[in-house]
C-alpha cells in the first residue's frame, strides 16, 4: 500500500506547525460543537493533515474528509439492513474486506484502507448495539464536515512553500496470486471480528483497528516490521500521554490542554521529517496521544486505559501478523513465498 513519503522541510516548512496548530482548533472545534465522540475529530483531521505533502490539494483537503464521511453512512446503512441476519452480515462483510485489500494490493491506492475501517468499525460496533453505530456515524459526519472547513483554513494561514501538488506513486503489490492474497487478508480480519463480535466488548475495537493497519502491506517482513513500529510508537505515545496528564492536572483548563496537545503535535510533526525512525512512526504516536488523553480524561482509570491500548494494539498487529504469514506459507506458491519473505 502507498504510504506518503518523509515530508521535505525546504517543500513545507510550516508542516510541524499546522499539525499543531490543526490538532488544538480540531480539539476547540470538537468542545464547541459538543462533539458525540470527542476524540475522533482532533484525530482524524490530524490524521489527514499528517498525511498531506507540498502544495495545497482541494481534492484531499475537502473531497477526503467528505468521502470517508460518505463510506461510513454507507456502511451503517448496509450493517442496519443486515444485523437481523447475523450470518449474512458476516459473510457480506467478508467480501467487502477482501475486495478492499484486492484493491489496496492491486492499486496501492489507500482508498481501501477507508473501505476496511468502516466495514470493520460499523460492522462490530452494529453488532452490539446499533445504536452506538449510529453515534459513530454522526461523529463522522461532524467529522467529515469539519475536516473540509478546517484543512483549507489551515492551509490558507499556514501555507506550504511548494507550489507543487503531490502526485501518490500508487504501485501494484510485487509478486502474484493477488486474489488468494486478498482472500488470505480477509479471513484474517473476518476472524478477529467474529472474536469480538462473540467475546470481546466493543471497547476493545483497536484490536481491529491494529490488525488492519498491518495487514495492508503485501510480505511477511514488512507486516512484522509494521506490527513492531506500530507496538513501538504506541509506547511512545502512552509516555506523551502520561506527560501531558501529569501536567495537565496540575492546572485542569481547556487552554492548557489545547496547548500540551498542541506542543505534542509540534514536536511530533517535527520528527516526521527530521527524526531518526519512519515518519509513520511518529504519525501514528500522535494519534495515540490523541486517542489515549482523550478517553483517559473521561475515564476514571487512566492508567488502566494506556495499559489496554498497548495490550491491545501489540496483540493485534502482531496476532494478524502471524496469521497472515502462516496462512501464505501453507497456501502460496513457493515464488509467492520466496517474496514475502524479502
Amino acid at each position: 500500500m502507498y504510504v506518503a513519503p518523509r515530508p521535505k522541510l525546504e517543500d513545507d516548512p510550516l508542516f510541524a506547525v499546522r499539525l499543531a496548530a490543526g490538532l488544538a482548533l480540531a480539539l476547540l472545534t470538537a468542545l464547541m460543537i459538543k462533539a458525540s465522540m470527542p476524540t475522533l475529530l482532533p484525530a482524524i483531521v490530524f490524521s489527514l493533515l499528517a498525511g498531506m505533502r507540498k502544495a495545497f490539494n482541494p481534492g484531499k483537503a475537502i473531497g477526503g474528509p467528505l468521502i470517508m464521511a460518505l463510506i461510513m453512512v454507507l456502511f451503517y446503512t448496509l450493517v442496519s439492513f443486515l444485523i437481523p441476519m447475523p450470518v449474512v452480515l458476516v459473510l457480506v462483510i467478508g467480501v467487502i474486506s477482501t475486495l478492499a485489500y484486492y484493491l489496496i494490493l492491486g492499486t496501492g491506492n489507500p482508498i481501501g484502507m477507508i473501505i476496511l475501517m468502516g466495514a470493520s468499525m460499523m460492522s462490530v460496533m452494529g453488532m452490539n448495539s446499533l445504536a452506538a453505530a449510529a453515534v459513530l456515524k454522526d461523529a463522522f459526519i461532524e467529522t467529515g464536515i469539519a475536516g473540509a472547513i478546517l484543512i483549507p483554513l489551515l492551509y490558507l494561514v499556514f501555507p506550504a512553500r511548494s507550489t507543487e501538488q503531490d502526485k501518490p506513486d500508487y504501485r501494484r503489490a510485487p509478486g502474484g496470486q493477488l486474489w488468494t492474497r486478498a482472500i488470505i487478508r480477509g479471513v484474517v480480519m473476518v476472524m478477529l471480528m467474529l472474536w469480538l463480535y462473540s467475546v470481546l466488548d466493543p471497547s476493545n475495537i483497536m484490536l481491529i483497528m491494529a490488525a488492519m493497519f498491518v495487514t495492508v502491506f503485501p510480505t511477511r517482513k514488512k507486516l512484522f516490521s509494521e506490527a513492531i513500529e506500530r507496538t513501538y510508537a504506541t509506547v511512545v505515545g502512552a509516555v506523551m500521554t502520561i506527560i501531558i496528564l501529569a501536567l495537565f492536572f496540575l492546572c485542569a483548563h481547556p487552554l492548557i490542554l489545547m496547548i500540551l496537545m498542541a506542543m505534542a503535535a509540534l514536536y511530533l510533526g517535527y520528527n516526521m521529517m527530521e527524526g531518526r525512525h519512519a515518519p509513520m512512526v511518529y504519525q501514528f504516536a500522535c494519534s495515540v496521544t490523541i486517542a489515549l488523553v482523550m478517553s483517559s480524561l473521561f475515564s476514571n482509570a487512566a492508567l488502566g486505559s494506556i495499559a489496554l491500548r498497548i495490550t491491545l494494539t501489540m496483540s493485534g498487529s502482531l496476532v494478524a501478523a502471524f496469521l497472515t504469514s502462516l496462512l501464505e506459507a501453507l497456501i502460496l506458491r513457493d515464488d509467492t513465498l520466496a517474496l514475502s519473505r524479502s
